[in-house]
């Protein structure tokens, strides 16, 4: 959590990316989201639970949620007034220590994934919300999965097409609107871009894709 946040007990830092589970390719998302947004925190989740009738996306954490995105505060007063830890769950974390709990505060986030076909990098974006649901109901869906680790998120895009596209359970996301510099770099990089959502249908492809 605190290597992926941008402070620690010593006080303001730049953020370390951190991913979980030996996930290389959601490292590497996250350092170029990183480095889109100037520097801000970001997230690795769990693709854990989707409530159809809310159309409400569960994203939980996989053990390393910055706490920034509590509050989205770079003063960690603020985002700890919202944290509880936990003894973390011995059926995930067998050596023990702390689960951190919070709900995402509310605000715009980038959601991206590298995949990888055929030998070669693609990337899956998408244009998202983090919601702030009220108090009852919050603790009535976190409890469908587990407790902590929460980020309730609305997709600018339908069920059928995130399924179908999206390769990967692990999800990355950093605060803003950041579609079209992820776009750019791709472009720039020799990376497909695959934008979902109307974001994608709004996208010019560049004079190379159309000479093919």
């Amino acid at each position: 959590m605190l290597m992926n946040d941008p402070y620690d007990w010593n006080g303001a830092k730049e953020s370390t990316v951190c991913a979980t589970e030996a996930d290389s390719l959601a490292a590497v998302t996250m350092q170029l989201l990183k480095y889109i947004s100037g520097g801000l925190p970001v997230l690795f989740m769990d693709v854990r639970l989707y409530h159809p009738d809310k159309d409400l996306w569960d994203l939980c954490n996989s053990g390393n949620h910055a706490s920034w995105y509590a509050s989205r505060s770079m003063n960690p007063e603020e985002n700890f007034k919202k944290i509880t830890f936990h003894p973390a769950l011995e059926y995930y974390f067998k050596a023990g220590g702390a689960s951190v709990e919070f709900d995402a505060a509310p605000g715009e986030i980038t959601f991206a994934r590298l995949g990888l076909w055929d030998d070669k990098l693609y990337m899956v974006m998408v244009l998202g919300e983090a919601v702030e649901l009220p108090r009852e109901e919050r603790i009535r869906l976190n409890a469908e999965t587990n407790p902590t680790w929460h980020v309730h998120a609305k997709l600018h895009c339908d069920f059928e097409e995130f399924l179908k596209l999206f390769p990967c359970n692990h999800i990355l996301g950093v605060a803003g609107n950041h579609i079209r510099a992820l776009t750019y770099l791709c472009e720039i990089s020799g990376v497909e871009p695959i934008i979902l959502g109307s974001e994608g249908q709004r996208r010019v492809k560049p004079i190379w894709d159309r000479i093919k």
